[in-house]
């Protein structure tokens, strides 16, 4: 079945009328104390520094695959200062790229729990501007108690000690930080409590303190969210994708999980979902508002949610590819803009211009 046919478009629940009266007299309030606002950062993901092919012809090894990375960051890093392309999108101020505020990094750090190797990378502070790069866990980075793993939680305290960061889970893996009135959350693998057994996992059911073990982060983001309301503007970010079009990528966290995640984020102003782990740049709605019964079943469950939200969310692509996404946050527009090694994409799916407005909902 083709994920992204034309169907018909499931039909949200008409009634939220206290969430929509507390976001009308919150949203005159906090959201027009928030602006003017302008602030941008970079993401990307899946560097996979301490990988290697001795079987290659000619051997790769793993200072080729860390070179390749690091030549790459360099690049990106050299886009500083220069103009922003003319031609798009539209409404973005016409200038030169200003330093961004950090690096989002989602997920397969490292492979063979190469955490030194991958620091001299990607330190906690990329010059010029001492960017901030900020990490999350993916399915190569190892169980909670390996190296990278603990590298992790290492460089989340040293961010919250800088007060880069807000708020830290009590584990220390999950955390989130406030910019100008825009929250960023991220919930390393995905935004899950636990282990399922029933996950369509092609390479065992791991349990509890586990690889594959999401650490209570739903919990966090539960409670991130009700300090924040219905109206202030939430990027959250993790490793794994959303979208069964990519088919390896929706076995790695199960049904029940994802219905969870929408239950606690349907109310919530979440501007974006940006994830890694597919190697593949995309922009997408999750759930796809064409899908049909069978495929929200897929994605949900059999009884899935019957007020279906739909969100915008961003695949960064591999930085040991060159590519990555660059956001831009102006007043109450975000703007995204994909660059790849042959320069920025022209590919008008990924080039999105998107209001952090406040959504009204339909009576």
């Amino acid at each position: 079945m083709n994920p992204h046919r034309k169907t018909q478009r499931p039909v949200p629940n008409p009634g939220i009328v206290v969430w929509a009266a507390a976001l009308l007299l919150h949203a005159a309030t906090t959201f027009a104390a928030d602006v003017p606002r302008d602030l941008a950062f970079l993401m990307s993901s899946d560097p996979h520094i301490g990988s290697e092919n001795p079987k290659a012809t000619p051997p790769v090894t793993q200072d080729q695959i860390a070179a390749k990375a690091k030549a790459n960051v360099a690049s990106m890093l050299k886009l500083i200062g220069e103009p922003y392309p003319a031609e798009f999108p539209p409404g973005l101020p016409q200038g030169r790229i200003p330093t961004p505020r950090a690096l989002l990094l989602a997920g397969d750090l490292t492979d063979l729990s190469a955490w030194p190797l991958f620091e001299t990378v990607f330190p906690v502070q990329l010059e010029p501007g001492g960017i901030p790069v900020f990490v999350a866990a993916g399915n190569h980075d190892g169980e909670p108690a390996g190296a990278t793993r603990q590298g992790i939680l290492a460089r989340n305290r040293q961010h919250a000690d800088a007060k880069r960061i807000d708020a830290l889970a009590p584990n220390g893996f999950h955390y989130a930080w406030k910019w100008q009135g825009v929250h960023f959350i991220c919930v390393n693998l995905c935004p899950a409590d636990t282990t399922d057994q029933e996950t369509p996992f092609n390479y065992g059911k791991p349990g509890p303190g586990s690889w594959n073990d999401p650490l209570n982060a739903l919990q966090f983001v539960k409670d991130y969210l009700k300090k924040v309301g219905p109206t202030e503007p939430v990027i959250i970010w993790q490793h794994y994708g959303y979208c069964e079009g990519f088919n390896f990528d929706w076995n790695w966290w199960s049904a029940k999980q994802r219905r969870l995640f929408h239950d606690v984020v349907k109310d919530y102003h979440i501007v974006a979902l940006l994830h890694g782990h597919t190697h593949a740049p995309a922009h997408y709605l999750w759930p796809d508002p064409r899908a049909d019964r069978q495929e929200i079943v897929r994605l949900f469950g059999e009884n899935p949610p019957k007020d279906l939200r739909t969100f915008d969310v961003f695949s960064a692509g591999s930085i040991g590819g060159g590519t990555f996404y660059l956001f831009r946050i102006v007043n109450d527009q975000l703007f995204a803009l994909h660059h790849n090694p042959q320069g920025w994409s022209k590919d008008p799916s990924l080039t999105i211009v998107k209001s952090l407005k406040p959504p009204v909902p339909k009576p």
